[in-house]
C-alpha cells in the first residue's frame, strides 16, 4: 500500500460541522449552511482510498496530491481485473477501504476489441455491485460526452435526458446506470448497505504530464502544423488538477455531500475552433486554424453524422452550491499549460 495526502489546509476539521448536507431531502445546502471553504467538515481520519486507474490522467493526479490522513491504494488493471466481479468482490471485502475511486476507462474499441465495454461497463457495474454490497462508498468518474445533441444550446443538468452518440459514451452511460441499480439494490432488505455513491460527470481533460487529445492538437498548432477545428462542437475543456481538487474537497467532505449525480467542469464553453484559435494565440502560431462543419468533422473522423458528441456543456450550479471552491476558466489553466508547452517544443 502507497502511502500518499491531502493538503493541510483541506484535512483540518471544523470546530462546528453543522447538520448532515441535505438532512431528509438529499437537497444540496448552501456553502455558509454546510461547509467551510477548503477545510473539512467531518473529521476525516486514517482514510484509505482504493484507487482504480491509479495510473491515468485523474488517477496519477489524484495519488500525487494526496497527504496524510489519507491513505491512497493504487490498483492498475494488472492488479485488479474489474472485468472480474469475483475478483472485484474478494479484493474489496479483503482491504475494506473506506472509499473506492472508480478512474478506468477504455477509450478506442480500434485498439482493445471488446475490452472498452468490458471495461467501462461490464467492469463499473462489477465495481459498483461490490462496493454496494460491501456498505463501501464508491466515487465514480463518468463524462460529459453521454450527452452531445447537435441542436442544444444551453448547458446540461444533472437531470437532463443524455444522448449518448458513440460507443464510448455509451459505456459510460450503462455505467452509470449500473451505479444507480447498485444504489437502489443496496436500499433492499436483503442488504441494508447504506451505500453511498457519488457520480462526477467532467468534460475532456487537459494535462501537460499526458499525450490528451488536446495536448497533441496544441502541439501540432506549436509546430505550425494544419489543424482545422469546428464550429458547432462545443465543451469545457478541464485542467486534471481543477477536477482533482474538488475531487479531494468531495472525500474529505463527503459526509456531508449527498449521494447523487453532478458535474464538474471549468466555468466556460467554447467552440473547438475558438478553443483551437486561443491555443494558436498563446503559442504565438501563425498558421491560420482551418474552421469546418460537423458534417465535414464526422467524414474526416469516418463516423456517421450524428455519431459523434457535439455539444456538451455541463452546468456546474449543482456542484458550486454545496463546493466552495472555484471553478475558474479553462483560459488561464490551459494558457499555463500552453507556456509550459511552447518552452518544451523550442
Amino acid at each position: 500500500m502507497t502511502a500518499v495526502a491531502i493538503d493541510k489546509r483541506q484535512s483540518t476539521p471544523r470546530k462546528s460541522p453543522g447538520r448532515l448536507a441535505g438532512g431528509a431531502t438529499g437537497e444540496a445546502p448552501s456553502k455558509d449552511a454546510s461547509i467551510e471553504q477548503g477545510q473539512a467538515s467531518c473529521g476525516v481520519i486514517d482514510t484509505r482510498l482504493l484507487v482504480l486507474g491509479s495510473t491515468g490522467l485523474v488517477g496519477t493526479e489524484l495519488l500525487q496530491r494526496l497527504q496524510l490522513p489519507m491513505q491512497g491504494m493504487p490498483w492498475t488493471r494488472e492488479r485488479l481485473d474489474i472485468t472480474s466481479a469475483e475478483h472485484v468482490q474478494e479484493t474489496i471485502l479483503k482491504h475494506r477501504p473506506d472509499v473506492v475511486i472508480n478512474a478506468t476507462a477504455v477509450w478506442k474499441d480500434s485498439d482493445h476489441g471488446n475490452l472498452l465495454w468490458q471495461v467501462n461497463a461490464d467492469g463499473a457495474a462489477n465495481v459498483a455491485r461490490a462496493c454496494a454490497m460491501a456498505g463501501v462508498p464508491l466515487l465514480h468518474l463518468s463524462d460529459a460526452r453521454i450527452y452531445g445533441g447537435c441542436h442544444r444550446r444551453v448547458a446540461y443538468q444533472e437531470d437532463d435526458t443524455p444522448r449518448a452518440t458513440c460507443h464510448y459514451s455509451q459505456s459510460k452511460l450503462a455505467a452509470e446506470h449500473a451505479v444507480l441499480r447498485a444504489a437502489d439494490a443496496a436500499k433492499a432488505d436483503a442488504w441494508r448497505s447504506g451505500f453511498r455513491f457519488w457520480i462526477v460527470r467532467t468534460a475532456p481533460l487537459f494535462s501537460l504530464e499526458f499525450t490528451t487529445p488536446l495536448a497533441t492538437t496544441a502541439k501540432r498548432i506549436a509546430m505550425q502544423k494544419q489543424v482545422a477545428g469546428c464550429l458547432e462542437v462545443c465543451w469545457q475543456p478541464t485542467a486534471v488538477s481543477q477536477l482533482v481538487e474538488h475531487l479531494l474537497w468531495l472525500l474529505v467532505n463527503r459526509k456531508n455531500v449527498p449521494s447523487g449525480i453532478y458535474h464538474i467542469a471549468s466555468s466556460e464553453a467554447a467552440s473547438e475552433f475558438r478553443l483551437y484559435e486561443r491555443m494558436a494565440s498563446i503559442l504565438g502560431a501563425h498558421r491560420p486554424i482551418q474552421a469546418i462543419s460537423y458534417v465535414d468533422k464526422c467524414r474526416i473522423r469516418g463516423a456517421a453524422v450524428g455519431g459523434l458528441p457535439c455539444w456538451y456543456p455541463l452546468d456546474c450550479s449543482r456542484w458550486q452550491r454545496l463546493c466552495p471552491l472555484p471553478l475558474p476558466s479553462w483560459s488561464l489553466l490551459l494558457g499555463q499549460m500552453l507556456r509550459n508547452l511552447s518552452v518544451l517544443v523550442e
